[in-house]
């Protein structure tokens, strides 16, 4: 029995083994799959995220100053008052004083308003040359003086009555109205056969 079995194999094996020349070829092998390859795929890049700007600090309000009560019989602080600034101090350049200015003022005399006149003006002819040298001396102030003329025109009496200035201006005038050359008085202005007349002399 066994032996047909095997008989009967042989004859269906025959066939196939006369197509492969005879030979014998193990069956095939199970073909192992490639395993897949990973590739690496870099992440995306992320956005880099510009810094915030901070903030503007708000400018704080000055806290609204707080009504004080004062109890009655309590005195009240005193307020604080506010420093004023230092003004600037500005130097001012020194100035020279000028000098004194005089000035001829007469007198009304009682009688002969118009000799007078030409007596003022006899003074301020020569007034300026006589004065102007010694202005450095004299001081600021009047002096005022009572002369006389006789009938010719010469000084004949001399006086001062008044002087706010110093003695050196006084002393001057007294000399300018004697070197002074006058007109003969008018003869009915002549008392006792003299001619009064009160002058002042200014320097400012």
């Amino acid at each position: 029995m066994l032996i047909r079995i095997l008989l009967i194999l042989v004859a269906f094996a025959a066939p196939a083994f006369a197509q492969m020349g005879g030979r014998y070829s193990p069956p095939p092998r199970s073909v192992v799959p490639p395993k897949p390859v990973v590739i690496a795929t870099p992440a995306p890049e992320q956005p880099v995220q510009k810094p915030k700007a901070k903030p503007r600090a708000r400018p704080v309000k000055p806290a609204e100053p707080v009504a004080a009560t004062v109890v009655p019989g309590d005195s009240p602080a005193p307020a604080e008052k506010p420093v004023k600034p230092e003004k600037p101090v500005i130097e001012t350049p020194a100035v020279e004083k000028p000098a004194p200015v005089s000035v001829v003022k007469p007198v009304p005399a009682r009688s002969g308003s118009s000799y007078t006149t030409k007596v003022k003006a006899a003074f301020t002819k020569r007034w300026a040359d006589a004065a102007q040298p010694h202005m450095t001396e004299f001081q600021p102030g009047n002096v005022s003086v009572v002369f006389k003329l006789d009938a010719g025109g010469k000084v004949t009496a001399f006086s001062i009555s008044e002087n706010s200035s110093n003695e050196a201006f006084a002393k001057f005038c007294e000399q300018f109205v004697r070197d002074t050359a006058f007109d003969p008085p008018p003869a009915k202005s002549l008392i006792d056969g003299q001619f009064e007349v009160p002058f002042t002399f200014w320097i400012y």
